[in-house]
């Protein structure tokens, strides 16, 4: 009998659980959207942020409870073909009707995103919308945008990794929510969580990929996903991870020639909750007026967007006159304003398929086989001097520290001096160990208090600290 009466209550608290688990959510639930580019190259993270706000909206959140940031400049800008309206999928469903201004232009900035997630009050008397959230309640965000080692992009700041989770654990000192769900679409995007946010604040976080891989496939995955999803016997967080691995873990050459792996991090016991109990539940299991093509057309690396853009561009061109048409003096190229063509006489040594790391060091190391086809090499001696300046993006990593022996007669100069950022730590005395962002590539180093020097004051958490700073570079 005791046995039996054991059982029973084994299985009833098995019960309860599910209940309490896979149950009805009677919270509210908010959404927070935010695309953190801006200009016409980043095209692709206002649509995605308008389509998932459709999406939510569709799935019945209340208005008021969803807040959308984006820096709007790509509805209207001069070389939109369809002005006015922005698009996600090959129907050409404009999503940018209907999407609310709470967020725009300088006001998307860390500050302000983290302010809204922590529901701040000044913001709220100014008039912006915040989420006002409690205890019981439900807070999905969703972030896209380009992203670097520790770091995610805004137009014009950077949201450090320590910044992001110190905010994450406020909010839940604060009882500011029941659960969070976090879905992160940047490059090398795992590093804003991996190592930093603790599994015990009730935040589950889902990144595009490892903290150092390239990002490019996520957002499209997890809104079809959710987009096909039949709320009748719907999926769980989990499944919808599941398959977003699975969707974006391949190969894909003509992207990056790499597999992308998302990543989980935080409390993964949320990951069991029913999607609805964050995205809310549309009325049908398949939303015609936005969905996403089931096939994926035209990929490419998220960092060759704009060369992508531009190539298309040229390629739909009917004649030359409309290949020049987005530049306003054909023919012409300006590098001050008031100044003069600058393109006027250029040679063209290499040129297209021309310009490749081969062939450019190849003229440095005066190749003879590119001199016998007729091209121009250095052709130096011990006496002369060589100059060579490069200038185009950049990836994490240095070019030369580390790398460049001091005894060969070779200087390299980056862009400029590396300049302050985020902190990672404050050291036992008191000192804030911070990273340097430098312009040319992204440089982890570590700051030391021996051999700095006095940056300053900065601000973490509501305490001042001393910002010591110098450029000796160690493992992060």
């Amino acid at each position: 009998m005791l046995l039996s009466y054991s059982i029973l209550l084994f299985l009833l608290s098995i019960t309860l659980k599910v209940n309490c688990d896979q149950g009805e959510f009677t919270g509210k639930r908010w959404v927070v959207l935010c695309s953190g580019g801006r200009s016409w190259v980043n095209y692709a993270f206002h649509a995605n942020v308008y389509h998932a706000y459709h999406m939510f909206r569709g799935n019945g959140i209340p208005d008021e409870n969803i807040i959308i940031m984006h820096y709007d400049d790509i509805a209207n800008n001069s070389v939109n073909p369809t002005p006015s309206k922005v698009y996600n999928d090959y129907n050409k469903t404009d999503v940018y009707y209907g999407v609310p201004k709470h967020y725009t232009g300088d006001d998307v900035n860390p500050t302000n995103f983290l302010g809204v997630l922590k529901g701040d009050e000044t913001l709220a008397r100014s008039g912006k919308p915040v989420v006002n959230s409690g205890p019981d309640d439900h807070i999905f965000v969703y972030f896209a945008d380009h992203g670097s080692p520790d770091m995610i992009h805004f137009p014009f700041e950077f949201l450090w990794g320590e910044e992001l989770n110190v905010a994450l654990q406020e909010m839940h000192l604060n009882k500011r929510y029941s659960k969070l769900v976090f879905y992160l679409d940047t490059c090398e995007s795992g590093s804003m969580f991996y190592k930093l946010l603790p599994n015990n604040i009730d935040v589950y976080a889902v990144s595009a990929t490892s903290p150092e891989q390239l990002g490019t496939l996520f957002s499209y995955y997890w809104m079809k996903n959710t987009e096909l999803n039949d709320f009748g016997n719907e999926i769980t967080l989990q499944q919808q991870f599941e398959y977003i691995y699975s969707s974006a873990n391949k190969s894909n050459p003509d992207i990056i020639d790499e597999t992308q792996q998302a990543q989980q991090y935080g409390d993964l016991s949320i990951a069991k909750l029913p999607i609805s109990q964050f995205f809310g539940k549309s009325p049908k299991s398949i939303r015609n007026d936005i969905l996403l093509d089931n096939t994926l057309n035209d990929r490419v690396n998220t960092r060759d967007v704009p060369l992508y853009m531009a190539k298309i561009a040229v390629d739909e061109a009917l004649n030359t006159n409309e290949k020049n048409r987005n530049n306003p003096t054909p023919g012409k190229v300006f590098n001050e304003v008031n100044g003069s063509d600058v393109y006027h006489g250029v040679p063209k040594h290499y040129t297209g398929d021309d310009v490749n790391p081969t062939n450019f060091l190849g003229v440095l190391k005066g190749d003879q086989t590119l001199a016998r086809s007729g091209k121009p090499v250095v052709n130096s001696g011990p006496d002369d001097h060589i100059f060579v300046f490069f200038t185009d993006h950049g990836s994490p990593g240095s070019m030369f520290n580390k790398m460049l022996p001091d005894n060969i007669d070779a200087y390299p100069k980056n862009k400029h001096l590396p300049t302050p950022s985020q902190p990672p730590q404050v050291d036992s005395l008191g000192v804030l160990h911070c990273h340097l962002y430098n312009a040319f590539a992204f440089i982890n180093i570590i700051i030391t208090k021996s051999d700095g020097f006095y940056l300053g004051m900065t601000t973490v958490g509501g305490t001042q600290y001393p910002l010591i700073a110098n450029q000796r570079t160690t493992a992060p």
